[in-house]
């Protein structure tokens, strides 16, 4: 078994399509987890592209290339999102005024690179890191087999009702807001049945004479 390289890796422009054609392919059979793939596909993504490509990298370098290529496309997607672009075809570069350019890439020197050429593969790595949502301090995916939510974004339920009337769920399965409702219908009914004790009680006590 050859000896990894462990020095720093070289990453070709052909070597950058096969990296990202391989991990969209793991994608596609559910291999990602979140806005990271599973250890399993890592592997497979690994296997494959050192056997295709002649080098022998190891995960260390895969994943740096995978955070700098997710790097690039939060950059370049924060750009293509300034109102006034307008729709940016495959392979075009951003058109804006040298003040506006000068100005966005001062608040964002990342994007520097994109003034005179666009991010390249940019539709396919729309498809591997523009279908991750955040959602809070959570991050889900369709593939995600760790998202609670189905492939319509509900929180399931046999009976089809995502928040059943019996209080029978865990906490960590029901948004905060469904939370608060709870325990504030909780208490309402609570406080209603005190009353009607209190009331009951005080219709049996015999006036002061």
């Amino acid at each position: 078994m050859a000896k990894a390289n462990h020095a720093r890796a070289t990453w070709t422009p052909e070597m950058k399509k096969q990296f990202i054609d391989l991990c969209l392919e793991q994608v596609k059979l559910g291999g990602q987890r979140g806005s990271n793939l599973k250890s399993s596909a890592w592997a497979k993504v690994r296997e494959d592209f050192n056997k295709k490509v002649g080098v022998n990298y190891d995960q260390r370098q895969f994943k740096n290339f995978w955070d700098m290529l997710k790097k690039q496309w939060n950059t370049w997607k924060k750009l293509i999102s300034l109102t006034g672009i307008g729709e940016v075809a495959q392979g075009q570069t951003v058109q804006m005024e040298p003040e506006r350019w000068n100005e966005h890439i001062k608040a964002n020197p990342d994007a520097r690179q994109f003034r005179y050429k666009p991010l390249p593969y940019a539709d396919k790595m729309e498809q591997l890191f523009g279908e991750v949502t955040a959602t809070g301090d959570h991050q889900f995916t369709s593939a995600n087999e760790d998202n609670p939510l189905d492939d319509f974004g509900n929180w399931p339920s046999t009976s089809h009702n995502p928040f059943p009337t019996t209080e029978t769920f865990s906490p960590h399965q029901v948004p905060p807001t469904k939370r608060i409702s709870t325990l504030f219908m909780f208490s309402l009914r609570q406080t209603t049945r005190t009353s009607c004790l209190t009331s009951d009680a005080n219709a049996h006590v015999p006036p002061n004479r």
